[in-house]
């Protein structure tokens, strides 16, 4: 039998295959990565929302809107942390890594080297929900990992590459026909 997951269901996949490698021969991910405090602070998505609306966060929070909006400055304001601050804000800010020390237990890098079996990775390549540098080292801690990466052709977030562009379905029913892949 083998296990695959897009997205959220890649998280999941990645930590039942790390409880029970045994019951799975092989498995396919998309969408997936680790350390996941970077999917907050380098997310691609703050590109594509609308400028008036991230700024009417600040608002909400009661804080200066900055001239520049980033993921930095929202959780700078959303923990009511001085606008100098924000600035300071990384994955080693004591609220971020309260954040992926609760996280760890779940997260897909934590568990890699737990998956002992092969783990075809499926990489949307500039996808703006999962840093592609992230997949990178999930790809690395995996002890038997392969990856495709897949180029969008239109103007869209690639996470979605699995769905949107023929190499998805064919990648994965490459990997479907393939013995013990």
């Amino acid at each position: 039998m083998r296990r695959g997951g897009h997205s959220l269901g890649s998280v999941t996949a990645n930590l039942g295959m790390s409880i029970h490698p045994d019951s799975w021969e092989a498995a396919f991910v998309s969408g997936s990565g680790g350390l996941l405090t970077h999917y907050f602070l380098d997310t691609g998505l703050l590109e594509t929302i609308d400028p008036a609306l991230i700024s009417s966060l600040f608002g909400l929070f009661g804080a200066p809107e900055p001239e520049t909006l980033s993921t930095a400055a929202i959780l700078g304001a959303a923990l009511d942390l001085p606008e100098p601050a924000w600035a300071q804000i990384d994955r080693l800010h004591p609220v971020l890594g309260l954040f992926q020390w609760t996280m760890d237990p779940g997260d897909p890098m934590t568990v890699a080297p737990a998956i002992d079996l092969p783990v075809h990775v499926f990489v949307g390549v500039g996808d703006y929900q999962v840093p592609n540098f992230t997949t990178d080292g999930l790809v690395e801690a995996l002890p038997d990992a392969d990856r495709f990466d897949c180029q969008p052709r239109g103007d869209y977030d690639p996470h979605l590459c699995l769905h949107r562009e023929v190499e998805g379905p064919t990648d994965l029913g490459a990997w479907l026909e393939a013995p013990g892949r």
